[in-house]
């Protein structure tokens, strides 16, 4: 019996590259990756700031303790735990920095990897990167990308990547200890990557029903029952450290808070990657035509790929047709009138909804997208020299457009120099001047204040925790907050009775505020920009539990 690591005789081989053409190709798009995430996602990267928090938290219980999204449930556990320790040796952005070129690396191995596999070719493959990366930048549909800020489902796409790779050479242990690596990373992206395959594969028995008469594809699926065994035994092994966690934090203490979080999940939170009615017409627009595109791409014969990468192209569309049946199924399912609680069956709903049916849509489309087009540029590898140059020109300017193109995030360092530097100011004041137990509360912006100050934060938007009784005190004291603001400006300023009353209701020791804040006490720190009051009084009755 063949070693089912090995290639698989049934398989069609893979394009032939030097492996030394293969590791620069490698080395150079991780660089290329690791440089437009520095540029279009400086640290601290959106999500940066909470997923090394947690990570720093997971393994040093007692910094910013008592903070409730840091002491909620860990999702993405494995993450945690195999990165957070770098946290204790080092600074916050010495490890994004770490992490960055480690996830660049294995995305940049699994591209080059599948992209042999579907073009043919290592030309066009590093093509298609360039043209990838153009349209990420551009604007995405539901808000899915994948060159930025260190975080846990970089590392699944990576291993999916691989894993797709590897299954299209009949490599099935690799294969699966990547799909199952991607799981454990991150349980969302993995799962849905591993259900699209399969999806994927029962588009091609169809089409096989459809026209036996048809010239087969060299089929690559382990038939062996001891080769489908071992296969998925190490799928099991190498997910189950993430995913038993992940379920883990799906438990509610009843119905009612488990239907409340995920109301709150897909309407309130993240409705811009869970909702589709609420996506922007413009990301509607520019994902159908990216739709379109592929739809003519694959009409003309200059995108057809070379004998020997067909069957990975005719594999990456039918992930992406897969995607797409997805994608529609969550359009079903949150079809309907707003408010979402008017909607039938919207509990239903909204649990189906929360587990993000758009984002391999998001990514799979753009990737054979880009495949395809690179295939149409550099139809054979016998051109002359005047297209070679033109495509080469060609890929220069999406990467330089990629770097030019506004960044929609708003995030510190898109603001002005002054008010980034008093922004440091007054978290390091923070950071160096109050106890480590200390509750502070950014009034207006909080951008990665957890980051820089080091305290624990009484409520921050961004950071929703994951379990349902968290997300429901989240919402709590998100109200909370909002109320007070409300009910203290509504005269144009902030007596010290309202402050203690903040205090009192909420354990919150120290407020930052924009300098144009009207307020009656006295800061404790103050600069051009920002002022920091200390509002604890001796009556506080510390933060509310959560239920």
């Amino acid at each position: 019996m063949p070693n089912a690591d090995e290639p698989s005789p049934l398989c069609v081989p893979a394009v032939r590259t030097t492996g030394v053409g293969k590791l620069l190709a490698v080395g150079g798009l991780a660089a290329l990756f690791f440089g437009i995430g520095l540029i279009r996602a400086p640290i601290p990267g959106v999500n940066e700031s909470h997923y090394l928090g947690k990570a720093r938290h997971f393994w040093q219980p007692d910094w910013c303790a008592g903070d409730l999204f840091l002491e909620s449930a860990n999702p993405h556990a494995v993450f945690y735990a195999a990165f957070g320790w770098l946290t204790t040796r080092w600074s916050l952005s010495e490890v994004a920095l770490i992490l960055r070129a480690g996830q660049c690396l294995i995305l940049a191995a699994g591209w080059v990897a599948l992209g042999q596999r579907v073009t043919g070719s290592l030309g066009r493959t590093l093509i298609a990167a360039t043209l990838f990366l153009l349209w990420q930048a551009s604007g995405t549909w539901s808000g899915e990308w994948l060159v930025g800020g260190a975080e846990s489902k970089v590392w699944a796409y990576g291993g999916l990547l691989l894993s797709a790779a590897w299954g299209l050479e009949g490599r099935w242990n690799r294969s699966a200890l990547a799909a199952g690596f991607a799981i454990s990373l991150h349980p969302v992206v993995g799962c849905w990557g591993l259900i699209i395959a399969g999806i994927a594969w029962g588009i091609s028995r169809l089409e096989a029903l459809r026209n036996p008469s048809a010239q087969p594809l060299a089929r690559t699926e382990p038939t062996a029952p001891r080769t489908v065994l071992i296969t998925g035994m190490l799928l099991i092994a190498a997910a189950l450290p993430g995913l038993i966690p992940a379920v883990q934090s799906l438990s509610a203490p009843s119905p009612e808070v488990a239907r409340e979080a995920d109301y709150l999940q897909v309407a309130v939170r993240l409705p811009h990657h869970l909702d589709p009615l609420t996506f922007p017409v413009r990301a509607w627009r520019d994902y159908l035509l990216l739709v379109l595109v592929w739809s003519l791409l694959k009409k003309q014969p200059l995108s057809q790929p070379p004998a020997q990468s067909l069957q990975g192209n005719l594999w990456i569309e039918r992930w992406m047709l897969a995607s797409l049946l997805v994608a529609l199924g969550g359009l079903i399912a949150a079809w309907g009138p707003r408010p979402f609680q008017e909607m039938p069956f919207w509990a239903l709903r909204a649990k189906l909804l929360k587990l993000y049916p758009f984002r391999l849509g998001d990514m799979l489309v753009p990737i054979t997208v880009a495949f395809s087009a690179a295939a149409a540029l550099w139809p054979t590898t016998s051109m002359n020299l005047r297209r070679k140059v033109l495509v080469s020109l060609l890929s220069l300017g999406a990467l330089y457009a990629t770097f030019r193109l506004p960044i929609p995030d708003r995030i510190l360092a898109t603001q002005p120099a002054a008010i980034q530097s008093d922004w440091l100011a007054a978290s390091a004041w923070i950071r160096q001047h109050t106890p480590e137990d200390a509750v502070v509360q950014a009034i207006h912006d909080n951008w990665a204040l957890r980051w820089y100050a080091e305290r624990s934060e009484y409520f921050h938007f961004k950071d929703c925790p994951q379990d349902p009784a968290s997300i429901v005190e989240w919402n709590r004291r998100y109200q909370l907050i909002n109320q007070w603001k409300l009910k203290t400006f509504s005269d144009g300023r902030g007596s010290q009775i309202e402050l203690n009353d903040l205090s009192h209701q909420t354990g919150i020791q120290y407020l930052l505020c924009f300098a144009y804040t009207p307020m009656e006490s006295q800061p404790v720190f103050a600069s051009p920009y920002f002022r920091v009051y200390r509002i604890e009084s001796t009556t506080i009755a510390g933060p509310t539990p959560a239920p």
